[in-house]
């Protein structure tokens, strides 16, 4: 159940960079400076504060007394004795917003400013679909819990799954994990499957249309991993671990194991055995034609793309590995006499002190690399190669390309206050720039974009063109 007391991540202070790739001296244009609403300082509970993932909309918890309510778009909505600990959670649209709250003795979900039917207790936070149209909840209903999917229940159980209901990338699929007369089984589209000993409750994937699932399950002494029904019992597996399927649902990757030796099982082929596969290291290309994962084999780590080992190193990054659409250009973080390297292609990029995971990052077109790396106590953003800019932090997993490849963004602090800079250009100073939620800036086209601060709690929505 949730509480009656709201608890969040903190939100970071952040200025964000763009850097632009056409290697002339651009021009910088502010559009419009629009002022959103004031911040009511008195009641904000500021770990709350949150935006919309397309930077239009702000929303935030607050309090007095005897209440809790959230704000959105500096609009007070209705009071409630407490607001679940997710605060406001909005649409990948960023057109709806829905929230967890208690109401007297009981719980309900508030989406689009309308409150569904109390419940005895509520789940993890709401889940919008991909496409934003459908929402779902785990509601719990005296001692059984239920799956709600655009305010309809569906079966009762003995418990949900703590991970909740899944979306398929095309949001036509619905899956969960559930429990009933002490086993454990995914139903999907209200479907259930056979019945296990144990289900691991993170390791349900769908493929992207939801014609395809795959799951770990746990049977005596045997863990292997089921496809669309199917029992891959001859391939030990991990009930922590999700199998990944490529983005057109066609190809399908799964961790086993073999005594103390590891491998990685592709289109139900073992693909080499090693010491060591990095757990949560297996990637496809987006077209589907290339998989790549991190081994281990005598204290040495090396990348295997599709079958073929890439150099060795100390220590590889289990969250860097990343590809381009077709797999042609390959990237990681690797340890080298106790510096970290980009590694593109084979070639290795400058030594550093320190680089955060999820780093490098390849342009959409595959033509650019972009990274944080520090070094002597200074935080840098490394663009092709080059050094940009000198900072005191930076904020991990908050730096990204535009659609087109040609401008990046990132959030790093510098001073007391905070910046846009773009192609090298200062914008106006702000005490706030707002990426909770958000992540990144938002391009609006290839030229124009814009993003949320905030100056003595006013809070508006930035839009400038670069040229």
């Amino acid at each position: 159940m949730i509480k009656n007391h709201v608890r969040y991540f903190p939100v970071a202070c952040v200025i964000l960079f763009l850097i632009h790739y056409d290697g002339h001296a651009g021009s910088r244009r502010l559009l419009a400076e629009k002022k959103l609403f004031r911040i009511d300082s008195t009641t904000i509970i500021q770990e709350s504060l949150n935006a919309s993932p397309d930077a239009r909309t702000v929303a935030y918890v607050g309090r007095t007394e005897n209440a809790q309510f959230l704000v959105l778009q500096g609009k007070k909505l209705e009071e409630f004795e407490g607001v679940g600990m997710a605060g406001a959670v909005f649409s990948p649209d960023g057109k709806r917003v829905a929230y967890f709250v208690r109401d007297g003795y009981k719980y309900r979900v508030i989406v689009d400013a309308v409150g569904g039917k109390l419940y005895d207790g509520l789940g993890s936070a709401p889940v919008f679909s991909p496409d934003s149209k459908h929402l779902a909840y785990v509601a719990i209903i005296g001692e059984k819990q239920c799956v709600v999917v655009d305010n309809r229940e569906q079966k009762l159980y003995d418990a949900i799954g703590v991970a909740g209901p899944l979306f398929s990338g095309n949001s036509k699929s619905i899956a969960y994990v559930a429990k009933a007369k002490e086993k454990y089984f995914v139903v999907k589209d209200g479907r259930e499957g056979r019945r296990y000993e144990s289900v691991g409750v993170r390791t349900v994937s769908l493929s992207q249309d939801g014609r395809r699932m795959a799951y770990v399950v746990g049977a005596g002494d045997s863990i292997f991993v089921v496809t669309d029904g199917i029992e891959h019992r001859k391939h030990r597996s991990n009930l922590e671990i999700a199998p990944t399927f490529s983005q057109n649902g066609k190809r399908l990757a799964f961790l086993a194991a073999d005594g103390d030796k590891r491998y990685v099982v592709v289109d139900g082929r073992p693909t080499g055995v090693y010491e060591l596969v990095a757990e949560r290291s297996i990637r496809f290309s987006i077209d589907g034609k290339t998989v790549a994962f991190i081994a281990g084999e005598n204290d040495w780590f090396f990348v295997v793309v599709n079958g073929k080992e890439q150099a060795r190193y100390k220590s590889i990054g289990e969250n860097t590995l990343t590809m381009n659409s077709t797999g042609n250009r390959v990237g990681y973080v690797a340890i080298k006499e106790g510096k970290r390297v980009v590694v593109v292609d084979g070639k290795e990029g400058a030594a550093y002190d320190a680089i955060p995971e999820g780093m490098p990052l390849l342009s959409p077109d595959g033509k650019h690399t972009a990274y944080f790396a520090q070094a002597k106590g200074k935080w840098h953003v490394v663009v092709d190669g080059k050094e940009e800019g000198e900072y005191e932090s930076v904020r991990a997993g908050t730096l990204a390309f535009s659609a087109q490849g040609n401008h990046t963004s990132c959030v790093v602090t510098k001073g007391g206050k905070m910046i846009a800079v773009v192609d090298g250009m200062e914008g106006k100073a702000y005490d706030v720039i707002l990426t909770k939620g958000v992540g990144k800036v938002v391009f609006d086209s290839a030229t124009k974009f814009h993003y949320l601060a905030a100056k003595e709690h006013d809070v508006y929505v930035i839009e400038e063109e670069v040229k």
